[in-house]
Order: C-alpha cells, then sequence, then structure tokens
C-alpha cells in the first residue's frame, strides 16, 4: 500500500491537463489514477501537480 494518496488535483502531462490522483510510496510516484488506496492523504483541490517534473532550461543570446 502506497505511503501517500494526493487526491483532487489535477496532473500535467505531456497530453495536458487531466484529474486524476496519484500514489507516492518513499519518494516515487507509484501510480496514477482514480480511487488509489493509500495510509494517508492530502486533497489537492485547486491545485497542479507535475509527476516526475521536468527539467527547464533557458539558453540566452547575449549581445
Amino acid at each position: 500500500m502506497p505511503d501517500l494518496i494526493i487526491r483532487n488535483g489535477h496532473l500535467l502531462t505531456p497530453s495536458g491537463l487531466i484529474a486524476a490522483e496519484l500514489a507516492i510510496d518513499g519518494e516515487r510516484v507509484a501510480a496514477s489514477g482514480k480511487e488509489l488506496n493509500g495510509a494517508a492523504e492530502i486533497d489537492a483541490a485547486g491545485c497542479h501537480a507535475r509527476p516526475g517534473g521536468w527539467t527547464v532550461m533557458s539558453i540566452c543570446k547575449c549581445a
């Protein structure tokens, strides 16, 4: 059973925003979906999550 379920949020995926839950086990995302079970829950209503995160790099050309 995952340690934590994040409910009622929106996941930002390469396909766009989707309404789903995240299951967190230790320090990793274990699953995403609906009606997941875990030891504890967080209500993320009104929040967005980026599972796995992204590295953002910007390149600037200075004159």
